[in-house]
């Protein structure tokens, strides 16, 4: 069916694909058929950079299945859990001290067998651990068959840290339809033969593919009309087009096929698409509880000393109206400071006479001259 565009969202925003701009109002297309797209989510991963790709069947370049490598024991019980059968060896030593956690060199060859949960002895007593049964054993030698040297089996609590990396002994070279068919998802793969038909193969560049995820949705296999042999697919959920249709049939002298092979997607786009899939990531493991951190945190609420605050007096000295009134009008530099004495006054002389109303107001009128709360008896 032949179309006219009469109006259209900007894509942009979701794929990083030049044909796609050029799906403006007032634009032929042809479309052909109505379609399942089926592609794979990935994401290639250079150093420090990452940038995320639909890979198509119809990308004929190879790729070969990559080492993965794990930061802790708890990464190999997660992968443990989807039945993953794991050889694995030791690139960092390690010992930590704890009883339950065994000491790892650098060379040891793992083999996950199976995991399980356990009781392990710690600081407030017998607690259940997940834990992984590994054998560990070290570089296998052909000509040893003795009983002596049998791999030992160790229990790795979730829990406990260490640096692996998978052995692979697959080497063979795969295409994109059979290394999912062949490897379980996500897996590490790496390009090692481009797809020459691309003058610019943009998977080739990376150190890994993450292969993640087989996305299938409804969409249009549509070309333009003046690139009829160069067709796409348009994802029906993501383009939102007017159209209005000029012909009914189009002579088509060949089997149509999707020559997209590898798009580019934003970053924004490819992190709504994950937030929408099923989150395959486990909570990270929580360690066993342990006396001696409660015990210094106990140990460091020491409580607050207090000082007890010493009541301060004024000590009393007569003055008249008049010198207070003058000390007032001079300058800072000349007025002497207020005496205050921490010590208790016992003998202090009281006023001769009776108090008028006068004496009152005359202390009350000095005390705010010189800005002093009168003390409560």
């Amino acid at each position: 069916v032949i179309a006219e565009i009469l109006d259209a969202t900007e894509v942009q925003h979701l794929v990083k694909n030049d044909t796609y701009s050029a799906l403006q109002t007032g634009q032929k297309i042809i479309i052909y058929k109505k379609m399942v797209s089926k592609k794979v989510l990935a994401t290639g991963i250079k150093n420090k950079t990452s940038k995320f790709f639909y890979i198509y069947d119809s990308y004929q370049g190879k790729f070969r299945l990559k080492p993965r490598e794990f930061d802790s024991v708890f990464e190999l019980w997660t992968k443990t859990l989807e039945g993953a059968q794991l050889n694995v060896v030791v690139t960092q030593d390690f010992d930590s001290g704890d009883d339950n956690c065994p000491s790892l060199c650098t060379g040891d060859h793992l083999q996950v067998l199976h995991h399980t949960k356990t009781i392990l002895t710690t600081s407030q007593g017998p607690q259940e651990i997940e834990v992984i049964v590994c054998s560990k054993g070290t570089v296998e030698e052909d000509d040893e068959d003795d009983d002596d040297n049998k791999p030992e089996e160790v229990l790795l609590p979730i829990y406990m840290k260490g640096k692996f990396v998978e052995e692979v002994k697959d080497t063979k070279k795969y295409k994109l339809f059979n290394a999912i068919q062949k490897f379980k998802l996500p897996c590490d793969v790496k390009v090692v033969a481009k797809d020459t038909s691309l003058s610019n193969d943009p998977l080739s560049g990376f150190l890994t593919i993450r292969l993640e995820e087989i996305m299938e949705e409804p969409a249009l296999c549509v070309s333009l009309y003046d690139k009829a042999s160069e067709c796409f697919e348009m994802a029906i959920k993501y383009f939102n087009i007017t159209v209005v249709l000029l012909e009914d049939k189009v002579s088509s002298s060949s089997v149509v096929t999707n020559s997209t092979k590898v798009e580019e997607l934003t970053e924004c786009f490819y992190y709504n698409l994950r937030k929408d899939l099923p989150s395959q990531q486990l909570p990270p493991p929580r360690p066993p509880k342990r006396a001696a951190k409660a015990d210094e945190r106990k140990l460091s609420k020491k409580p607050v000393e207090t000082k007890q605050m010493i009541p301060l007096k004024l000590k009393r000295f007569q003055t008249t109206n008049s010198d207070v009134l003058t000390a007032h009008h001079k300058s800072p530099s000349t007025v002497q400071r207020n005496v205050y004495s921490t010590t208790l006054k016992t003998n202090t002389k009281s006023h001769e006479g009776t108090y008028s109303d006068h004496d009152y107001e005359q202390l009350d009128e000095q005390i705010q001259r010189l800005n002093i709360s009168p003390e409560g008896n």
